[in-house]
Parts: C-alpha cells; sequence; structure tokens
C-alpha cells in the first residue's frame, strides 16, 4: 500500500477459478495474460480469449472469468504448431485483440522451440506478431512479425527473445508491453508503439534513450528503469476511479506479482510486490475489471497462476483488488466471486460487479460470421493451419482502390538482423512530443 503509486489498494483471499467449460488448456492456465471483452455478435455477452499455443473462446455476461460457462469452439485457432523450424512453430498465443477498420487485429506471441528442445528439456525464442480476421474472430490470417529482438538468434538453443505482453489502446495508438532483453541487459519489462489502426509489421518502433526510435524488428530495446525489479510477463489496464495506468508483471527469482502505476505510459512508480506465495511461482497476472482487460474501476479481479518451484501443482487464482484514493478509508464488499463456493447460473448468472459503471467500449459487431458447432467439447485435435483470410496491404501502401487483397503467405523464417534506424518523418516528430505527455485520456477503442 505505497503512497507512490498514487493510491493505497487492497487484495482479497484468494481463489481457485473452476474449469467451468472443460477447457482443454485449463491446466497450464493462465499462461499468457488474459484477453476478454465485448463479444462482436452477441450483445451484452463479454468473450474471453484463453491463449495458448492453441487458442480457445469462452462467453459470459461479465468480464469476469468465473462467470463464463459456455466454450465457443470445438476445435483451437491459431494453432500454428509445426516441425519445421521458424518462429512460431511452438505455437502461438493470442493475446490481444481490437476493432479497427471493419476487422479485427489480433496480436500475438510466438515460441520457436527449437528441433533440439527434447533433448534439453524444452526452451524457447520467443517473438511477436500480428494477425487480422474478417469474420469476427472464427478465422485469423497468418500472424506477420512486428517486433523481433535485438539479440540475434542463438543457433544453440536457448531461452530468450522478445514476447511474453500485452497491448493496450490510448487515443488510436498501440502501445505493447512485453518481455525483452537488449544486447547488454536481462530480461525485463520494454515498450513498442504504432500509430498504424493495423499495427502493421513495419509501423512499430521501440523505446530506446528516451524515445520510440528503435526499428521494432530488430531495434535495440530499452528497459523501464523506474520499476526497479526485473521480471517478466507484463500485463497493462488503464484504472479509471485513480486515473492511473496500471501495470502487473512478476518477478524473477523470488517470483512475486508487482505493480505499478503511471499518468503517461513511460514513467512509472516504483514497483510494489502485492502477491508473496513462499516457495511458489506467481506468474501471468492480468486485472480484470467491467472493461474487460482494457479497463477497470475501483473494484476488480486480479488473475495468476500460482505453481510449485518446478512448475508443478498449477492452480487458476482469482481474488479481488480494491483500489483508493488518498485519504479514502479502506473499506469495501468483496466480491461474489471471492465466495469460494461462488457458482453461475448454467449459462449466464447476475449482472456484472461493476454495472454502475459506463462500459467504454464499442457494442456493435465487426464483420460477420457465425461458429458452425458450437459449444461442443472434444480433446485435442490434429495440428493443422489456420485459414488465410486476406492480409491488410503493407504499411504505408497506396490503399485508394479499397478493400484488403489476399496475398500470398510468406515464408515465416526468421528475417536478417536489421542495423537501427530512427524514423523520419510525421513519427520522429510524434517519438519526439510522447515524452512530454503528463496525463492520460480515456480509452477510446477495446477489445472485439
Amino acid at each position: 500500500m505505497n503512497n507512490s503509486l498514487g493510491f493505497t489498494y487492497k487484495l482479497g483471499e484468494p481463489t481457485v477459478v473452476p474449469d467451468l467449460t472443460k477447457n482443454p488448456v485449463y491446466a497450464c492456465f493462465p499462461d499468457a495474460h488474459i484477453t476478454v471483452g465485448p463479444h462482436p455478435e452477441q450483445a451484452g455477452r463479454y468473450r474471453m480469449v484463453w491463449g495458448s499455443n492453441q487458442n480457445y473462446y469462452t462467453v459470459g455476461p461479465t468480464p469476469y472469468v468465473e462467470d463464463h460457462t459456455v466454450r465457443e469452439n470445438e476445435q483451437p485457432f491459431l494453432d500454428l504448431r509445426c516441425d519445421h523450424p521458424c518462429w512460431h512453430c511452438g505455437g502461438t498465443w493470442l493475446m490481444g485483440v481490437f476493432p479497427s477498420q471493419g476487422c479485427l487485429v489480433g496480436f500475438v506471441h510466438g515460441e520457436d522451440h527449437y528441433k533440439e528442445c527434447c533433448e534439453t528439456g524444452g526452451c524457447a525464442w520467443k517473438s511477436i506478431g500480428v494477425t487480422y480476421s474478417h469474420d469476427n474472430g472464427l478465422t485469423w490470417s497468418k500472424p506477420e512479425l512486428i517486433i523481433t529482438s535485438a539479440v540475434k538468434r542463438p543457433e544453440k538453443p536457448s531461452w530468450g527473445g522478445s514476447g511474453d505482453f500485452s497491448v493496450i489502446k490510448k487515443d488510436q495508438q498501440y502501445f505493447l508491453f512485453y518481455c525483452g532483453g537488449d544486447i547488454d541487459s536481462m530480461s525485463g519489462v520494454r515498450i513498442a508503439t504504432s500509430s498504424d489502426p493495423l499495427g502493421r509489421p513495419g509501423s512499430w518502433f521501440k523505446w530506446w534513450e528516451e524515445s520510440f526510435s528503435q526499428p521494432g524488428l530488430g531495434g535495440r530495446e530499452g528497459e523501464v528503469k523506474e520499476l526497479g525489479v526485473w521480471g517478466g510477463n507484463p500485463s497493462v489496464t488503464w484504472n479509471s476511479y485513480v486515473q492511473r495506468w496500471l501495470l502487473t508483471w512478476h518477478s524473477w527469482e523470488p517470483f512475486d506479482v508487482m505493480l505499478s502505476s503511471s499518468t503517461d505510459l513511460l514513467h512509472w512508480a516504483p514497483a510494489v510486490r502485492i502477491v508473496v506465495e513462499p516457495d511458489r511461482k506467481t506468474w501471468y497476472p492480468t486485472i480484470i475489471g467491467f472493461g474487460g482487460d482494457q479497463e477497470c474501476g475501483q473494484q476488480a479481479r486480479l488473475y495468476y497462476s500460482s505453481m510449485n518451484q518446478s512448475f508443478g501443482d498449477r492452480k487458476f487464482i482469482g481474488r479481488d483488488i480494491v483500489f483508493f484514493k488518498p485519504g479514502e478509508p479502506e473499506q469495501y464488499t468483496p466480491s461474489p466471486y471471492s465466495d469460494p463456493n461462488y457458482k453461475p447460473q448454467q449459462g449466464y448468472p447476475a449482472p456484472p460487479m461493476d454495472i454502475s459503471q459506463p462500459v467504454s467500449y464499442p457494442q456493435h459487431a465487426y464483420g460477420g460470421g457465425q461458429w458452425q458447432q458450437p459449444n461442443q467439447y472434444g480433446g485435442y485435435p490434429q495440428l493443422q493451419q489456420c485459414d488465410l483470410v486476406g492480409y491488410p496491404p503493407p504499411f504505408n501502401a497506396n490503399t485508394s482502390q479499397g478493400g484488403y487483397p489476399a496475398q500470398p503467405p510468406q515464408q515465416h523464417m526468421y528475417p536478417p538482423q536489421q542495423q537501427p534506424s530512427k524514423p523520419t518523418g510525421p513519427l520522429a516528430m510524434m517519438a519526439g512530443c510522447l515524452a512530454a505527455i503528463c496525463c492520460c485520456g480515456l480509452l477510446t477503442d477495446g477489445l472485439f
């Protein structure tokens, strides 16, 4: 409860989130930032992405996981695992979805598990890509790289790269917080940004030496120095009650959940350790509120994965997190989800916890498309490529003819290492001005 955050907080008692949808990835969840927002086709419902090396959707009447009793797809989507070396051969985790220009823009974490991983005990080199859906998430295009490490991928199997991220959107600009290690520093929280509505390759720039001056593909990566605690798996959301951006992540040894706050997304308060479980790892934290993972109010839920030191005995944990303005009495009524015996009505239960708060996301559908076989529970299907539904034109291309012409899939090998260069034109002006921003506005766009 550090006043340097600009607020105080209280955490409720932890409860185990049950598997209400017979989800094939439940045993390893959460395994990434949790993405949830208004459903694009079902008014008043929320869709949550269970991001893993194979991805699933669930649906409920609120953004909170405890209310999601319907699994929307039988077979996983964006399951791009394969046995030839490429940046996503170990899987693609969908970790951010935004409606934009008539389609859904999705951001994925990809892992190269190396061919030799079975002999080394497992490792992953990580990258970040973008994908698009023109049918409300039924199918997705094959992802294209947008963020790669400044460190060249080693030939010998190694842990590293740039990945494990969350994305928020402020004033029509994407901010991507990810875990990466630069040439001369260890793995920690980094930032990249794009002002392109579709977040296309070539539009991303990394924070480096007080500006967004390094290219997303292969550029140098500056750390968020004010945090003071190295760690991974960052998650960012806007809190409209205390008027702060909130950043959660987990530290490295000990593996505790950390919290920081900011008014401009660039400068952050010193880290506060908020979840400590002796002899256990608490990873993959996400704060979910009335606006899904993008926005919360005074009372929200903190979700994370609790594991033993060998990554066994894994539990999906949820607990209340309540925020108070300076000097405000720290009193609150626990949410119904804090009751370990909470049971939603089969299908759709009571109103959301923050029903009095206005949801700031668009509620209308984007595009069309329906699931052909909803809610049919099955096991792991055979590995298969996702359907290609067309790529947007390249960043800064002439789009006077309109539409998204289909392009053949590229060979998804690692691109050649690029020399860092500074952006020119309007983006350079934006990067210089961005550091002077001292306060932020409400989100203007959101998930699904």
